[in-house]
C-alpha cells in the first residue's frame, strides 16, 4: 500500500490537532501508530515516540552537539564517510544527517522489525536520499557481534516501547560496538533517563567500556556520548 497522500488542508490542520494516519501490527512492536503532527510523520509505540522527521528531538540535540565532526571542520577531516544507525524507526536519524549535515554517504541501517523497515520505505521524507539508506531486517545484537566493519559515526536507538532490550546492557554487545568504532570516530547511544535504575547494567557497562563519554542530556533521554580518539 502507497503512503497516505497529505493534503495541504491535512497539513495545516496537524499543526492544531494530531491527525492519526494508520494503524499497524507487529510481532516486536505491538501496535504502531503513523500520526501526522506538524507537517510531519510521527512513529509512535504505546508509551513512546520512534521517530518524528527532523524535529526527532533527542537525536536532533545529540547531532547538533557534533555537528562539526559531521561536516569535517573538526580536526581537519573529512566530513563523515561512513555511518551505522541501529534502530531505525521511520529513518528520522538518517534523515537529519541527509538534509541538515549534507551527509551523502551510504547510511547502513539495521531494523529488527519488518514492519517498521516497510513503513520507513513508505514515509521517508526525503524520497531523494532513500536509495542512500542500506537496510538491513536483523537483529541488532546479533548484527554487532558479527560485524567486521568500522564506521565514522554509529547511532544507537533501540527501544521497544521504552525499553532498550535486555541482551543489548550485555558487555559482549556494548564491546562489539566499540570495535566498530572507526579512528576518531564517535558512537551516540540512548537511553531514558526514566529507566536509570531498571536498566543500571547497560549504564554500568557503557560507563565501563566507552570510558571518558558523557551524557548529552536530551529532555527525556540520555545520549551517551564517546569518541575514539
Amino acid at each position: 500500500m502507497p503512503a497516505h497522500k497529505v493534503t495541504i488542508w491535512e497539513k495545516i490542520l496537524s499543526y492544531f490537532v494530531d491527525i492519526k494516519i494508520e494503524t499497524v501490527y507487529s510481532e516486536v512492536n505491538s501496535s504502531l501508530d503513523v500520526v501526522l503532527v506538524k507537517g510531519r510523520f510521527q512513529l509512535n509505540s504505546a508509551n513512546a515516540t520512534y521517530s518524528y522527521e527532523d524535529l526527532y528531538n533527542s537525536y536532533g540535540s545529540a547531532l547538533k552537539k557534533i555537528s562539526s565532526f559531521i561536516a569535517g571542520s573538526e580536526d581537519k577531516k573529512e566530513k563523515v564517510q561512513s555511518v551505522l544507525v541501529l534502530g531505525l524507526g521511520l529513518g528520522s536519524i538518517p534523515y537529519m544527517l541527509q538534509i541538515k549535515y549534507d551527509v551523502d554517504c551510504v547510511i547502513n541501517c539495521v531494523e529488527i522489525d519488518p514492519v517498521v523497515i516497510n513503513l520507513a520505505e513508505k514515509y521517508y521524507p526525503n524520497k531523494t536520499g532513500l536509495h542512500k539508506l542500506l537496510v538491513d531486517e536483523a537483529d541488532a545484537y546479533d548484527w554487532v557481534l558479527k560485524n567486521e566493519k568500522k564506521f565514522d559515526l554509529i547511532t544507537v536507538d533501540l527501544f521497544v516501547d521504552r525499553n532498550v532490550p535486555k541482551k543489548l546492557h550485555r558487555k559482549e554487545f556494548i564491546e562489539g560496538l566499540k570495535k566498530a568504532v572507526a579512528e576518531n570516530g564517535i558512537i551516540l547511544f540512548s537511553r531514558l533517563k526514566s529507566n536509570k535504575d531498571l536498566e543500571y547494567i547497560l549504564w554500568d557497562n557503557l560507563f565501563e567500556v566507552f570510558k571518558g563519554g558523557e551524557d548529552i542530556e536530551t529532555m527525556g533521554n540520555a545520549i551517551y556520548y564517546w569518541k575514539n580518539k
